[in-house]
């Protein structure tokens, strides 16, 4: 039983942590787990942009609440003029966030862990920045993220279309478009709720029973949202928690029903591979030999990412090989080796070879930051916005140490980088450097390649891979090859 259940309205149990009580009906709550979680959202309380201009306001539907109607600006890298727009806000405080925080870590992983407070705090602020709006214009750099804010507009913490509004616009909106986002009827509901990004699926994978189809979902979001407010537990957080509630674990799940089993979330940067249960998927090119009736020998050996395209060429075995390793039953896709020239040219390209296929793996090759022989860090994030635009999902990006290293420098946690499951290239049997500014782990590792498996020395090798010479690259999966399968493509829409 969980310290949560145990001291309820103030009764702390002889030998737990110090705990403090917000309401007397309400479960106590850790207050060093608290105070952490507080002084996160403390610091990060200007990046809360549209709060500027703020007066009392109310608005139907949420009587009695503290909204404040913001009217902001906000400029763009590529936009010539700051652009303006009103919003009205139902921003909780830290306190707020902090309680709902621990609480929602403490009823889904049982514990108020640093790992768990930490990442639940980090995903609502790149979310929302806390931020919940409950009318009016949003802007947004997301599609593409090409330095001009789109026009969003919101009701009750969803992205809704409105008549009169132009959706994802990027000029300057009308007055009159100003004014229909705070008051017209919206006609769409899009898929997630804030602060946190709750979807429709995962309100109800956690219990929920209402109707959430097409507009009623604002409802819930704003019934459930107001139900949160000045109280400990809020339903949507929980909901968005328990659907990926194994990376919030303090440590490995072992349910046989679980998606990721988390070697590297919980720091095991050290010889994954090791560990029988891990998948192993392989990314051939044209120059490498594959006796798929010895690969066989291999059950570990789930998955094949092969090259498809190198800038406007394209890899002469990548058809044939396809077709061969999905009539043997493993999980397929493909990838483009970045170079220097126009990304869209090379994404449309790459596109055009392997076909949206919704069950192949999409990825990006960034091999190094030379820009004389390989595509460019801001030239990247155009090509993955694009294949984003085209596909509604975004790829894999591989990269390096030093690739990684530069993005988690550069970028931090933006709306691209970040948002890509990472395929990460590093040959050595442990790593304890790994940057965690833009992610937080890796989805594949790619450990063996011709870098550290040499013909003379095969013994050195980290792994084997039947039907495949040392210079086949071999990657793990941060999971088993049933969670492997569940994963596939790894979509990040």
């Amino acid at each position: 039983m969980t310290n949560l259940l145990k001291i309820m309205a103030g009764v702390v149990i002889a030998g737990a942590l110090p705990f403090v009580t917000i309401h007397a009906q309400e479960p106590a709550l850790p207050e060093q787990a608290l105070q952490r979680v507080r002084t996160y959202f403390e610091a990060r309380m200007s990046s809360r942009y549209m709060e500027q201009n703020c007066h009392s306001t109310t608005y139907p539907g949420w009587d009695g609440l503290p909204l404040q109607e913001c009217t902001y600006g906000v400029k763009g890298s590529n936009d010539p003029v700051k652009k303006t727009a009103k919003v009205i806000m139902l921003n909780a405080t830290p306190d707020q966030l902090a309680r709902w925080v621990v609480s929602t870590c403490l009823e889904v992983t049982g514990s108020a862990a640093t790992r768990c407070t930490k990442m639940v705090s980090r995903h609502i602020h790149e979310q929302s920045g806390a931020q919940f709006p409950i009318a009016g214009i949003v802007f947004e750099d997301i599609l593409p993220a090409d330095g001009r804010m789109e026009v969003y507009a919101f009701r009750n913490g969803v992205t809704v279309r409105v008549p009169g509004v132009t959706h994802r616009g990027t000029q300057q909106p009308t007055a009159d478009e100003i004014q229909k986002s705070l008051n017209a009827d919206p006609t769409t509901a899009f898929k997630f709720a804030r602060i946190q990004g709750t979807t429709r699926e995962d309100y109800q994978a956690n219990g929920g029973t209402r109707d959430v189809a097409a507009l009623a979902w604002l409802d819930v979001s704003r019934d459930l949202y107001k139900a949160a407010w000045d109280h400990n537990r809020n339903e949507l957080l929980v909901a968005w928690a328990r659907a990926y509630a194994d990376n919030l674990a303090s440590a490995p799940s072992t349910s046989s029903n679980s998606v990721m089993t988390n070697h590297a979330a919980v720091g095991e940067f050290e010889t994954p591979w090791a560990d029988e249960q891990t998948a192993i998927v392989i990314d051939p090119f044209q120059g490498n030999t594959i006796n798929f009736d010895k690969m066989a020998e291999d059950q570990r050996v789930a998955g094949i990412i092969h090259r498809a395209t190198i800038g406007d060429r394209k890899d002469t075995k990548y058809a044939e090989r396809k077709a061969k390793a999905i009539a043997r039953g493993y999980k397929w896709g493909s990838y483009h080796l970045g170079k220097p020239g126009d990304p869209i040219v090379q994404a449309d390209f790459y596109l055009a070879t392997v076909g949206n296929t919704p069950d192949e793996v999409l990825a990006l090759d960034i091999e190094s930051l030379n820009a004389a022989t390989d595509m460019t860090l801001a030239n990247a994030r155009r090509f993955i916005t694009r294949i984003r635009e085209k596909t509604g999902r975004f790829p894999m990006l591989y990269a390096n140490q030093a690739v990684v290293k530069e993005i988690s420098s550069q970028f931090g946690r933006d709306d691209v980088f970040s948002k890509t499951p990472l395929w990460y290239a590093r040959f050595k049997s442990s790593v304890t450097d790994f940057p965690r500014d833009t992610w937080d782990t890796y989805t594949l590792w790619q450990f063996s390649s011709e870098l550290n498996c040499k013909p003379a020395h095969p013994e050195q090798c980290l792994y084997r891979v039947p039907g495949t010479l040392t210079d086949m690259d071999v990657n793990v999966f941060n999971g088993s090859v049933e969670a492997l399968r569940q994963a596939w493509p790894f979509k990040k829409e």
